[in-house]
This record gives C-alpha cells, structure tokens and sequence, in this order.
C-alpha cells in the first residue's frame, strides 16, 4: 500500500515540475511576449514554453528589456538575486513585503497602514513609487498638475519635489526666491494654488501689494483723492490687467446718458483713477 501511495506522490511531482517549466510565468505584471519572442527563452507562437525549458538563467535577464529596463525598486538584486522573491517562472513566493520592508513607512511618514494594504497598490512591478501611482488617490490634483502646472510639472521628480513624503509640502521659498518685493505675503499659496500656480485668487490681493508695481497709480489717487480712493483695486480690476465697467457702480449718476455712453466716462472724467480732473 505504501508503494502505491509512494507512486502516486512521485507521478504528482513529476506532473507538477511538468507544469512548472512548460507553462508561462503568473508574475503581478506579467511580461509581454513580445519583448521576449525570438530570444532563447520563450517561443512567441506557443502558449507555453517550449518543452523542457527551465526557468530562464539569471543571465538571460540582462537582454530581457521588459524586466530590466523596470528595475529600480531593487536593482542591486538583479540579476542574480531574483530567487530571493520569485520561485522558478511562477509569481513572487513572499506576498508580504513586510518580511523585509519592517515598519518602512513609519520612517517616512505615508500615513497608512500598510498592514492592511497591498504594497504594489503603489509601488507597481519593480519600480519606486511614480507619479501614476499618486493619481490613483489624487486625480483632481494630478490632472490639474499636468494641465495647468506651468513650471511645477516640468520638475524632474514632478509630485516628489514637492512632497517628499506624503502629506507634507515643502515651503515655496526652499525653491523660490522673494519675487514681489517686501510687503507681501511669503506665504505664497495664499493667492497661488500650487498645482494650479499661474490661476491664482485675485481678489485677496491688497492695494500695498498693487502698490509695488504700480506706485504711479497710486500717486494719482494721492495727488486726486475722489471716492475712488476708497475702493480696493480688485473691486475694478477682478484680475490682473482687467478693467471694470464704470456702469456697474454709477449706474444713475447721469440719467440723460444710456448704458451705451457710458464707455465715454473716460472723455470727462479722465483715467478712473483720477476721475474728478475733467477735460
């Protein structure tokens, strides 16, 4: 009975090793055949490798382009080291990082659990941690990034220039000098959003901040102090170079003239921002 039992157990081995050479791997990303057709590794026209085929040596890895151009996660084990993770052609035996990425993101403050968390959620096949995989829980800011960015998008690192760990934002001025003069906020995203950092909020600007440019305009309004000197200058100009329309605050000062006249204000009242000077 023993014998029989000992046959079976040696039939099911055998079929097992069959299976394991002849069929093609099950990795978390699988390769695509076709960086590996013509090679002495796989046969592109075969569902399965050819019959006999062990595991491709470690040194056939260096002419394999889909997994050592992908390698940066843990390039100073490739390619020797690969059983280290990876049975023969078959999917990672250790499904828990964990094993040997011990309380990894403590020291760099992810802030989630990873415990409960697959790792390749983030860090996908071999590489670090992308941009991608920050899209993945940040679309609206990646998607804003990548559209209206200006600057910040053209960083090398993109995302990680400015958060090198998550949820922390550098200061501005680690990257930016003091660009609009004294008096103003260094606090720049109080009118810049970063990802979006050329729509910035208008109307939180000051007339001291106006003032460092425009300095001119403000001696207007000194040397002809009108009503108008009392007006935050975002109250006409609702961005930056816009003009308001003088109709919509004097609406009734001269009944005689229709809203169409109203563009001729400028023809008594000179520049607004000395309107009593007539002529």
């Amino acid at each position: 009975m023993r014998r029989i039992i000992f046959g079976i157990l040696i039939v099911l081995c055998l079929f097992y090793f069959a299976y394991s050479v002849t069929s093609p791997s099950h990795l978390h990303a699988d390769h695509k055949m076709e960086y590996c057709g013509g090679s002495d590794c796989h046969d592109v026209d075969s569902d399965a490798c050819p019959g006999g085929l062990d595991f491709p040596d470690a040194d056939y890895l260096e002419y394999c382009p889909q997994v050592m151009g992908s390698i940066n996660l843990h390039a100073q084990m490739v390619p020797y080291e690969c059983d280290r993770c990876h049975q023969y052609g078959k999917k990672p035996m250790y499904s828990n990082c964990n094993l040997c990425h011990v309380e990894h993101h403590d020291l760099t403050d992810v802030g989630i659990d990873i415990s409960d968390s697959e790792c390749i959620t983030c860090h996908s096949s071999h590489t670090l941690i992308t941009d991608e995989s920050c899209e993945k829980c940040h679309s609206k800011e990646y998607d804003e990034l990548k559209t209206q960015g200006a600057a910040h998008n053209e960083l090398n690192n993109s995302c990680y220039s400015c958060h090198t760990k998550h949820a922390y934002s550098i200061k501005c001025l680690e990257c930016h000098d003091v660009v609009h003069g004294s008096g103003i906020s260094t606090d720049c995203v109080e009118c810049h959003e970063p990802h979006t950092p050329t729509d910035f909020n208008f109307t939180v600007v000051t007339a001291d901040q106006c003032e460092q440019c425009h300095i001119d305009v403000v001696n207007e309004f000194m040397d002809h102090p009108t009503q108008h000197s009392n007006v935050s200058c975002v109250e006409c100009h609702k961005d930056h170079k816009s003009v308001g329309d003088c109709y919509d605050c004097h609406e009734n000062v001269h009944p005689q003239l229709s809203e169409s006249d109203m563009d001729k204000c400028s023809g008594c009242h000179g520049d607004a921002h000395s309107p009593s000077r007539f002529g």
